[in-house]
């Protein structure tokens, strides 16, 4: 199950296993690994009413989208909902990462989550 959740969200849709490195993939396998351990204890929530969706124009931080070019179509129609519908809202498509753009690309991840933090502090000052 790991295996095929790695497939899915860390590889991308029809890419190879070795696109991400070895000790990436790892750490991935053993995170999903303890994760499928402790379902049984998960208890899924209410249906939030009213639903999260219809409220994006309500949210009134800095916020970023970040979705990775690999990913399947319905993470990238999200990422363009949240882009348009929270206000002043944008949007980074990551080149070369599929759903999990930390853990596949964190220096580059990291660089432009910091980038974004310093140019808001910039403008609080």
């Amino acid at each position: 199950m790991a295996e095929a959740y790695a497939r899915m969200w860390l590889d991308g849709p029809g890419q190879p296993s070795a696109r991400v490195p070895a000790e990436t993939r790892s750490r991935f396998l053993a995170m999903a690994r303890g994760a499928f351990l402790r379902c049984t204890e998960y208890r899924f929530p209410e249906l939030m009413t009213p639903e999260p969706g219809k409220r994006l124009r309500e949210i009134s931080c800095p916020t970023l989208a970040i979705d990775g070019e690999l990913d399947y179509s319905e993470s990238h129609r999200f990422a363009a909902l949240f882009a348009r519908e929270i206000p002043g809202a944008s949007r980074i498509t990551l080149a070369g990462s599929a759903h999990l753009p930390p853990l596949d690309q964190p220096a580059v991840f990291n660089r432009i989550v910091g980038d974004f933090l310093a140019e808001r502090a910039e403008r609080q000052e």
